[in-house]
């Protein structure tokens, strides 16, 4: 064998070696992009519970909440306040896990599911009171997601548990 030969030889192994790399960091990229969507909806999914255990912390906190949710027309405005901010700790990651959803990274069963229970809140009387008055802050696409959900829910709302 002459030196052009291995020459030759020397580029076609090298050329494979640069090809298999490449085709191993894009898939270690790829694992890596889904380990950060799944972290992020996971942290999401955290926040949402973490808004529904604050409204719970005590029994106080749970009569409050009850009331609340059937009549808000009947609440003082620091007690509307506090339930506008439950509302909003209820919408903000329903919202993050909307985009994952329309993005598709997150899984259609688990969409429904959040859907469903966003809905059963929502369907609250005194929460729906408040989401009628107030949904004019959110942006279009959510607001038509949130009525469409709220719409289609065929269950019970909390209050009737």
């Amino acid at each position: 064998m002459n030196w052009e030969a291995i020459g030759v030889v020397a580029e076609v192994v090298s050329a494979t070696a640069v090809v298999i790399s490449l085709v191993y960091l894009s898939v270690q990229i790829r694992q890596q992009g889904r380990q950060a969507a799944a972290d992020n909806l996971q942290s999401n999914v955290d926040r949402w519970i973490e808004a529904l255990t604050n409204a719970m912390r005590s029994e106080e906190d749970a009569d409050f909440l009850r009331h609340a949710l059937h009549d808000y027309s009947a609440l003082s405005p620091p007690k509307r306040a506090r339930l506008h901010t439950f509302m909003l700790d209820l919408v903000s990651p329903y919202q993050a896990m909307h985009a994952k959803h329309e993005s598709g990274l997150l899984d259609d069963r688990l969409w429904g599911t959040i859907r469903e229970a966003m809905a059963a809140w929502f369907t609250c009387p005194g929460m729906l009171q408040l989401w009628e008055e107030g949904k004019f802050a959110y942006p279009p696409y959510l607001v038509a997601d949130i009525d469409d959900a709220i719409d289609k829910y065929e269950g019970e709302p909390f209050t009737e548990r």
